[in-house]
């Protein structure tokens, strides 16, 4: 590569990459994190239990990770710990050396990801694999994962159970079909110098295969047969296997659910008779066995709850009855270390309101003693819709922050250099746990009015620099608002405008800095008397004149009640003066617009209008009482305009689009774009605002540490970097026909990512993904002769054109046009 083609493509990576930090808006609280669980895995090593789970975060987010760690002696369990860059649900894990390994598995694929001794990721290895979740046995060396492939969809009939031998790198060595049909449930263990996989099938039937260490079928026992007519499984068999070199000892639910069963089967393969268990171990998905320092545990579920059985090491029953451990619950994984155990539990019953608990115990002569603690899935509170005001200086923050099912808004100081003055955040006294938003202006010095709208109505509340929140008890706006709320500061006291609920229509009130409200008023939304519209989501400013407002306006149809609201289809702006008196006739309509948000010098008003697809900025006057609007001064496609402030120079514009990148546009007076700037991170909303020396914070909800949750942040406008002029395009894509109308795309390219769009109709092109700057292969769904085109994404947006290829049946060299 040449010199000068060498250096500019390391400028590019390095000013793709560049940009602030951000900053906390407030100290880290941990609260329950209210997100969906999947599914627990537990294991234990060095004397102490590792739970690992999925925590689903809000579509289409791929779920988080995380750990937590238990001491059996006491039963206490670390505070969860976030898994960086797993991803997927948890299917297994196992002791390696001093840490773990585990797989994780997302449809597609899955994981190996091995972990420190402390629960600290320590590598991740991607495996390519369609098939169910797999299990997994290790001779320490490599991994023997046992997984079902099904042929035909919801036709258990058409499963494959195969066994394959990967090195810890995810290379494959070896892969064997194990000779069993219909199987739905299965486990596997390394003893000596071999694995058993044992199988549970649709029709009742159990199977034993050993497998030696090259992952080869050695031995292959039935264990439970298909019943005879008229006889028929109503469940396939819950299966589980431990032991030692010596012996297999494994368990498994009858065919109707009515028993459970033990045997152990010998080196040489010989089966022991079945033992029956003293406990309907019932629910296919339910059944562990522990191996233990005295012999084995056999933990599972019935139509009580969680119970344990235990047996000597060669696999005999040693209890007459089994001993319930946790009624009213199921059981979800189980792990054992010694003589002490663990297992993870869950319930959603009325009784049990916690979703995860633990079970530790301790096997002893006469049975087992056992304690129950929950397991509390907290993580840092997940913060969202920040604003920011300044009070000339610094700056106050309010967002809306999750404590479990509740919402709570809450507000803290945030100094100019990022710093928080309030802690974890003030917690806004209000009697309703539903918050739709928060809107902030500045006042009179350094005060603030904070507008929250609940379920139970609009409120407001007062704020000082120096005092803090000077209302114990909400100032009442109203009691029936939706759709958003915004605030505005004249000089002498607060406008608040809300839409009201449930006839849609655009209200207002005033505020003084004393906190005493005024009379409620309509503000005009409408062209005619006749016309059917409802308002939405409002957005105003003071330019020392005269209020501006903007507001969303849906067309109203016909219907009942249990239509979804209509959506907004226009953008309708009017004036009011400084008492509140309409200055417009009718409101002025900017079509083709769904939102709108509004800034000021004190000259002209910036106006940006958002639609579905792009944002487009224009310059606003009302001059000699009439309003005017220019035509748009700027257009950015595939993206959202976020908020914007005068910072006594320029108009600055937050926006949002594709990539993880923070967008901040400088325009001058005539809306015109003088400077663009960036930092790289996952922004999901923005507030802006400047202090008096002109200083630009941002605030931002994203993904951060230490959950990787949303937090609300703040980033400086002087932490920004310039955008770069180049956007590398992608070069050389082909594009090839693999297995079950699947396509892998490949091609070249530096860009910062990329959008892989699909020829839905002549000239119109489908996204189909988009992918980060380190990824130059996509797998998508295709047929021969589907056309595909690859952009390039930058802080700047995408530009319009990249490479297109046309998929084929075999694999393709020739260059992709252009």
């Amino acid at each position: 590569m040449p010199r000068v083609a060498a250096a500019l493509l390391l400028t590019l990576v390095v000013s793709f990459s560049a940009g602030a930090a951000g900053h906390d808006v407030s100290s880290v609280r941990y609260a329950p994190a209210n997100l969906g669980i999947g599914p627990t895995r537990i294991v234990a090593n060095g004397g102490r239990f590792l739970t690992v789970w999925a925590m689903r975060d809000e579509y289409p987010k791929p779920n988080l990770a995380y750990g937590s760690l238990t001491e059996p002696a006491n039963g206490q369990s670390s505070v969860p710990f976030l898994l960086p860059g797993v991803t997927g649900s948890p299917s297994a894990i196992m002791p390696w050396g001093g840490g773990f390994i585990s797989l994780w598995w997302s449809g597609d694929h899955f994981d190996i990801v091995t972990l420190f001794g402390n629960g600290g990721v320590e590598h991740i290895t991607h495996v390519p694999r369609i098939a169910d979740p797999p299990q997994f046995a290790s001779n320490g060396r490599q991994l023997l994962v046992v997984d079902i492939q099904q042929q035909i969809q919801f036709r258990n009939d058409s499963n494959i159970i195969t066994a394959s031998l990967y090195e810890p790198d995810g290379t494959l060595l070896a892969r064997t079909n194990l000779p069993a049909a219909s199987v739905a449930t299965f486990d596997v263990v390394h003893m000596g110098d071999s694995y058993v996989v044992v199988t549970g099938g649709d029709s009742g039937d159990v199977h034993f295969f050993r497998l030696d260490d090259a992952g080869t079928i050695i031995a292959e026992r039935e264990l439970q047969g298909v019943p005879p007519p008229p006889q028929y499984a109503w469940y396939a068999p819950a299966v589980a296997v431990a032991g030692d070199s010596d012996h297999a000892v494994v368990t498994w639910s009858a065919t109707q659910s009515t028993a459970a069963y033990v045997t152990t089967v010998s080196r040489s393969n010989d089966v022991a008779a079945p033992q029956l268990l003293p406990r309907n171990f019932s629910r296919y998905d339910g059944l562990r066995l522990l191996r233990t320092a005295s012999g084995h545990l056999i933990i599972g579920n019935d139509s009580n709850g969680v119970a344990v059985v235990r047996t000597d090491a060669p696999g005999r029953v040693l209890d007459a009855e089994a001993i319930p451990v946790a009624n009213d619950y199921g059981l979800d994984d189980a792990a054992a270390d010694g003589d002490q155990f663990a297992a993870i539990i869950s319930t959603y019953s009325t009784l049990h309101p916690v979703p995860l608990s633990m079970v530790t115990g301790t096997v002893v002569p006469e049975g087992v003693r056992t304690s129950l603690s929950p397991l509390a899935p907290t993580a840092a509170a997940r913060q969202e819709q920040p604003v920011i005001a300044s009070d000339g200086v610094d700056y106050v923050a309010a967002w809306i922050e999750h404590s479990g099912p509740d919402l709570l808004a809450m507000v803290g100081r945030v100094t100019r250099w990022g710093a928080p003055l309030d802690g974890p955040g003030i917690a806004l006294p209000l009697h309703s746990k539903i918050i739709r938003n928060i809107a902030i202006t500045r006042g009179a010095g350094d005060d603030a009015l904070l507008v929250v709208s609940t379920d139970e109505g609009t409120v407001a509340f007062r704020w000082s620099r120096t005092a803090g929140l000077l209302d114990t008890a909400p100032i009442i706006v109203d009691r029936s608002t939706e759709f958003g709320t915004a605030v505005a500061w004249n000089g002498v006291s607060y406008l608040v405008t809300w839409v009201n609920y449930p006839d849609y229509s655009l209200a207002g009130r005033f505020v003084g800095s004393d906190g005493i409200a005024g009379a409620k008023f309509s503000i005009p939304m409408k062209i005619n008397s006749f016309e059917l519209v409802e308002a939405r989501s409002p957005s105003l400013a003071w330019d020392g004149r005269q209020f501006l407002i903007s507001f969303g306006t849906a067309y109203v149809v016909p219907c009942s009640s249990l239509c979804v609201s209509p959506p907004a289809e226009e953008v309708r702006l009017v004036r009011l003066s400084a008492t509140g008196v309409p200055l417009d006739k009718t409101p002025y309509r900017v079509l083709r617009a769904t939102s709108a948000r509004i800034a000021t010098s004190g000259s002209e008003f910036l106006l940006l209008t958002s639609d579905y697809y792009s944002f487009s900025t224009s310059i606003v006057h009302g001059d000699a009482g009439v309003l005017s609007v220019s035509a748009p001064t700027m257009t950015v496609q595939d993206a959202r305009a976020s908020d914007a402030t005068w910072d006594g120079g320029y108009y600055d514009v937050a926006w949002t689009g594709v990539g993880d990148f923070l967008r901040l546009w400088r325009l001058d007076r005539g809306g015109h774009v003088q400077q663009k700037l960036f930092a790289t991170g996952p922004s999901v909303t923005t507030s802006i605002v400047a202090n008096d020396a002109g200083e630009v914070a941002i605030a931002t909800a994203e993904k951060a540490p230490p959950s990787n949750l949303s937090r609300a942040r703040i980033y400086f406008g002087s932490e920004l970097e310039p955008v770069p002029a180049v956007l590398p395009t992608p070069t050389n894509l082909v594009g090839h026909l693999t297995t079950n109308n699947l396509a892998v795309l490949h091609w070249d390219g530096e860009a910062p990512g990329y959008l892989v769009e699909w020829l839905l109709h002549p000239n119109v092109w489908y996204e189909v993904q988009h992918l980060p700057a380190n990824v130059h292969e996509a797998t998508v769904s295709a047929n021969s002769g589907d056309t595909f085109r690859i952009r390039a994404y930058g802080p700047d947006g995408s530009p319009p054109n990249g490479p297109i290829t046309t998929v084929r049946s075999e694999p393709r060299t020739r260059a992709a046009r252009r």
